[in-house]
C-alpha cells in the first residue's frame, strides 16, 4: 500500500513542503523493498532524511523564536524513537509494514497536521523583523 502526498499537508514554505514530500518518497521506497538488505538500506535513507528534516525545522524555530519550540523537539524525538524501533524490527526480523504506515499516518495526521501548522501558522503571523 502506497502512502500518498496530499496537497494538504503542504505547509507554504517550499524547503519543508519538499522535505516532507522526500520523506513521503522515502516511506514507499522502504514499503516496496522486497528483501531486507533493501529494506534495510532504504530505512537508513529514511532515518537520515528525517535527521536533517528535524535539524533543518528546529533552526527555523530557533531563529523564528518560536515560544513552542521545546514542545515540538519532543514531537520529533518522539518520531525518531519510533523510526529507531522500526529499524530494530527490520535488523530483527520482525518487519512489519503496519507499523511504517502507523508512523506515517502519526507523521501526517498529528505531527504535520498540527505541530508543523502550528509553527506555519506562527510564521506566516509574527510580526516583521525591524529594518
Amino acid at each position: 500500500m502506497e502512502i500518498l502526498w496530499k496537497d494538504s499537508y503542504s505547509l507554504g514554505d517550499p524547503t519543508v513542503d519538499r522535505e516532507h514530500q522526500e520523506l513521503f518518497k522515502l516511506a514507499n521506497e522502504t514499503l516496496l523493498a522486497h528483501n531486507k538488505p533493501t529494506r534495510t538500506q532504504c530505512a537508513l535513507k529514511l532515518y537520515q532524511h528525517v535527521r536533517l528534516h528535524f535539524e533543518h525545522e528546529e533552526k527555523i524555530m530557533k531563529d523564528a523564536g518560536f515560544p513552542d519550540l521545546q514542545v515540538h523537539i519532543g514531537w520529533h524525538n518522539q518520531l525518531i524513537s519510533q523510526l529507531n524501533a522500526l529499524s530494530q524490527s527490520i535488523v530483527q526480523d520482525r518487519w512489519n509494514q503496519q507499523d511504517l504506515q502507523a508512523f506515517m499516518a502519526e507523521w501526517t495526521g498529528q505531527h504535520i497536521g498540527q505541530a508543523d501548522v502550528a509553527l506555519a501558522t506562527y510564521l506566516k503571523n509574527r510580526a516583521p523583523e525591524p529594518v
